[in-house]
């Protein structure tokens, strides 16, 4: 089995969950912006708090590759939760995981790969990664609203979504510390399964043979990418 598998496999759960959420508050009337910022607020000391906790903190120029990760992470998140506002959860999730967004965020998951190379904690570049989000988020909404005065809304939803991809980045960052970006990195990006799941069972969405064979074809290169031989 690949190494660090079970983390990426937990960081896949908790991504596809995360990613419900964001559908939750999409249809509540939650703005994307507003959304984005109310999550990274949660996201940024609660990731502190996991480096805080496991002592694993420590800064140094390897650290600049998660804040670089950063930057290509937000404008993928952004994206979908602003995607979400017409969209069904169940065909926009596995778009975001296979098309635009992925550019986005499969290059930061990747930095983050050169960055523990590099010598950097996980910890270390989730909290700088999610420094670069928080900023950027909190620029942009005020920004755009000319104030940093979140909708109500986003508190009921983006503070759920905020603890589960904390924990999905740190599952990812941990596994990527263990094993290859190449297998572990798609695997992660592959919860849209749990999410599309999610979305016909709890939001009625309609499931078609189109989406089912979809579906199929991603828990295939799934179980290929997690008991394919390694070196």
């Amino acid at each position: 089995m690949t190494p660090g598998i079970e983390l990426a496999l937990g960081s896949t759960l908790l991504f596809g969950i995360g990613d419900f959420v964001y559908k939750r508050g999409a249809a509540a009337g939650v703005q994307a912006h507003h959304f984005l910022m109310v999550q990274s607020w949660v996201f940024t000391p609660t990731v502190i708090l996991y480096g805080i906790v496991t002592g694993s903190l420590a800064f140094g120029r390897a650290a600049l590759w998660g804040g670089l990760a950063g930057f290509f992470i937000f404008i993928g998140f952004y994206n979908f939760a602003y995607s979400l506002k017409s969209g069904s959860v169940s065909v926009n999730a596995p778009i975001f995981r296979v098309l635009v967004a992925t550019v986005a965020v499969g290059i930061g998951n990747f930095i983050h790969k050169i960055g523990l190379r590099a010598g950097a904690t996980p910890a270390t570049l989730v909290v700088a990664q999610a420094a670069v989000v928080v900023t950027l988020a909190t620029a942009f909404a005020g920004g755009v609203d000319g104030r940093l005065r979140p909708a109500a809304r986003a508190w009921r939803y983006a503070p759920v979504a905020a603890l589960l991809l904390a924990g999905a980045f740190v599952f990812l960052v941990e596994s990527l510390a263990r094993g290859e970006a190449s297998v572990l990195v798609p695997i992660a990006q592959m919860g849209f399964v749990v999410t599309a799941v999610l979305g016909f069972f709890f939001l009625a969405e309609p499931f078609t043979l189109r989406k089912g064979a979809g579906l199929a074809a991603a828990l295939a290169a799934l179980a290929s990418l997690a008991y394919g031989r390694t070196p």
